[in-house]
């Protein structure tokens, strides 16, 4: 019965387990490395799972019943927080159940702490199911031994139950965590396909549209050499450097905000040569912000969307102002012109990308989501005769977790870093 009784409490904390993966709050434990904020996130997440561990546990009086959270919290969110949520399920026992403190503690807090150094040493194998099982399996029978070897000492709690019996409940302890790991992983094997997808979505998109641009550049580079002839070099190496960053950063997932800059002033050079003096630009990119990392062509769309839809119908031209600017533990981009403006719902249609006219802005949009889940913003307004202003809010993460972040990504989607991105998302810094 005892070992039905486990059985009930492994199937109610994976039941638990694949719940919390539908919520936002399980959205921040899917990293393979966690900020300090997310492991507060995940110290709640797992303190729950620990509770409803010994409320199930508390119903069968099994001291054995007490390793799945523990362990788990250790291998997913690091040693302190296998620490802590080890210390806390232990006094969860002693409390409500009685059981001897050196016993329950020393293998609780050892399984949370050996699961963290696996977690920090190699995080890989840390979220492999077979050493969650092998972690659980030890704390299962080193508790049982403790158990025995203290009991004449202490003279309190000792097992009653044989070593085969004993062995039984740790394989089940063992596959408990087995199978929280497998739901974690299963998670994320849905958003690297989820993003791989939206990465190939863009690429294809990408190849559509930018034959458009190359032939008016083209187009402009011929009746350039009739006109200036002087000036076709300076063109054709500016149109070769916009060429170049289309190929190379749509490899990358985040980019200096310097080098998107490079970019930006690349297509409008090109832009420029057709506008003349019908197209002025104007910037006010705070210095500090150049570092930041930001996905590439993240400004190229909003500002080909200002010339192409805001100030090629205007017989003037006009100007594009491009801002970057810090706002607490966030940057804001903004991208706005003095143009035609629209009277359509663009932000609405950019988060539906259902219009062709918002086709480029709703590619930046789902890889924005993709990339950030909730943690930017974007902001659309304009208005006929009055222009449009294009805003995106993104996080200020440190040089570590962004680098972090960016290389773990790019390790789960489908088309790794090479190690000469590596070595320059490294440099950057």
């Amino acid at each position: 019965m005892e070992i039905f009784a486990l059985l009930e409490k492994v199937c109610v904390l994976t039941t638990l387990a694949f719940v919390l993966t539908r919520t936002r709050l399980f959205s921040h434990l899917r990293r393979r490395r966690l900020p300090a904020r997310d492991q507060a996130i995940a110290l709640i997440v797992f303190l729950a799972m620990g509770m409803m561990e010994e409320a199930v546990s508390h119903q069968s009086c099994l001291m054995n019943a007490r390793i799945v959270t523990a362990c788990a919290a250790g291998l997913v969110a690091g040693p302190w927080i296998g620490l802590l949520v080890g210390a806390a399920v232990t006094g969860l026992a002693c409390e409500c159940d009685h059981f001897p403190m050196p016993a329950i503690g020393i293998s609780m807090v050892c399984a949370g702490l050996i699961g963290g150094c696996l977690h920090c040493w190699r995080p890989s194998v840390a979220l492999r199911p077979l050493t969650g099982f092998a972690l659980g399996v030890g704390t299962s029978l080193t508790r049982y031994i403790l158990a025995l070897a203290l009991h004449p000492i202490t003279h309190t709690y000792r097992p009653a139950e044989p070593l085969g019996t004993e062995l039984i409940k740790a394989v089940v302890q063992g596959a408990g965590v087995a199978l929280i790991l497998i739901v974690l992983e299963e998670v994320r094997e849905r958003d690297s396909c989820v993003r791989a997808a939206s990465m190939a979505e863009v690429r294809a998109l990408r190849a559509r549209m930018d034959p458009h641009f190359l032939f008016n550049a083209l187009n402009t580079l011929s009746a350039l050499s009739m006109t200036e002839p002087d000036a076709v070099p300076n063109a054709s190496s500016r149109l070769a450097c916009f060429l170049r960053a289309s190929l190379d950063q749509d490899e990358r997932l985040l980019i200096p905000l310097s080098e998107e800059l490079d970019v930006v002033d690349a297509y409008l050079d090109i832009e420029a040569l057709r506008f003349g003096h019908r197209l002025r630009i104007e910037r006010d990119v705070e210095p500090g912000l150049l570092g930041v990392l930001v996905p590439p062509f993240i400004l190229q769309p909003l500002v080909e969307n200002a010339v192409r839809h805001g100030l090629q119908p205007r017989p003037r031209g006009g100007t594009i102002r491009l801002a970057a600017r810090a706002h607490g533990d966030f940057m804001d981009l903004c991208v706005s012109d003095d143009g035609v403006g629209a009277a359509i719902d663009v932000k609405r249609k950019v988060e539906r990308s259902d219009d062709f006219r918002t086709h480029a802005l709703g590619l930046m949009h789902r890889r924005l989501r993709h990339l950030y889940a909730d943690a930017f913003a974007f902001d659309f307004t304009s208005s006929p005769g009055c222009g449009a202003s294009a805003a995106i809010r993104l996080p200020l993460l440190p040089i570590e977790s962004r680098l972090r972040i960016a290389i773990e990504t790019q390790r789960r989607s489908a088309f790794p870093f090479s190690q000469e991105q590596t070595h320059d998302l490294s440099r950057n810094h």
